[in-house]
């Protein structure tokens, strides 16, 4: 079985190091090394994060796409068109996969009948205790309604992908979307990792905030609420709505 790892990037240079060293430190457990490809793609950075991250791999080289504006949704759809993998894994420039992740997605499919994707349990980076539990009790959701996010390293067979046509070009939560799909496509799992996921987007946030935001947010999408308007409120953005 091989895997194409998209990575989507913007401006990412402090992290996309060692999220690539994540990947291939995973190549040990069982993998072998042309089985995984990595893929970045560069949504117009200006620090030097495509260049940093095609030296990043001394084995081989490092396939990097170069896109001339941001867009989460199409960066993945791009990589995704460009991967020649059975499974495409999609990793967060901020998010660091755990050493035998891949070895692990490998058995699940063998193991699985049906399965045509999932994703992992996470863990926020960082030392506050509220970090512990919101990771806790992101896991148990994702776990009980088979629906997950970015920041959990979804994967999925690359014929199953295209089948559900990739990410659509949301605002927000194409990630959520798209797993949302995948259910009722086939089977699909959360395995344990965790994934390491940078915290920066909760920093010096109260915890009360953040758990306002995150039950909104999700149950926003799920009311049909605009996903600019979700977008905006979640990162905090100030936006004149229209009254027309």
């Amino acid at each position: 079985m091989k895997f194409s790892i998209i990575i989507p990037t913007l401006d990412e240079t402090s992290n996309i190091i060692p999220c690539i060293k994540s990947v291939t430190d995973n190549r040990v457990d069982g993998i072998k090394k042309d089985d995984v490809e990595i893929i970045i793609v560069d949504g117009g950075s200006r620090d030097g994060t495509a260049e940093k991250a095609a030296g990043a791999d001394k084995d081989r080289s490092i396939k990097i796409i170069r896109m001339k504006e941001a867009s989460l949704s199409q960066q993945l759809n791009r990589g995704a068109k460009e991967a020649g993998g059975d499974v495409i894994l999609f990793l967060h420039a901020d998010c660091r996969l755990a050493p035998g992740s891949i070895l692990k997605i490998e058995n699940a499919f063998n193991d699985l009948p049906g399965l045509i994707g999932g994703a992992f349990t996470m863990k926020l980076a960082g030392r506050r205790f509220f970090y512990h539990i919101l990771s806790i009790a992101g896991n148990i959701y994702c776990r009980i309604t088979r629906t997950y996010f970015g920041d959990r390293a979804m994967f999925i067979k690359k014929s199953a992908f295209e089948e559900l046509s990739g990410f659509r070009p949301l605002a927000i939560m194409s990630d959520f979307e798209l797993s949302l799909r995948m259910k009722k496509a086939g089977r699909v799992t959360l395995l344990k990792g965790p994934i390491i996921s940078s915290s920066r987007k909760f920093k010096d946030e109260p915890f009360y905030r953040i758990i306002y935001l995150t039950i909104w947010s999700v149950s926003a999408f799920y009311r049909g609420i605009d996903k600019e308007l979700i977008r905006d409120k979640y990162y905090k953005k100030e936006r004149k709505i229209s009254k027309k």
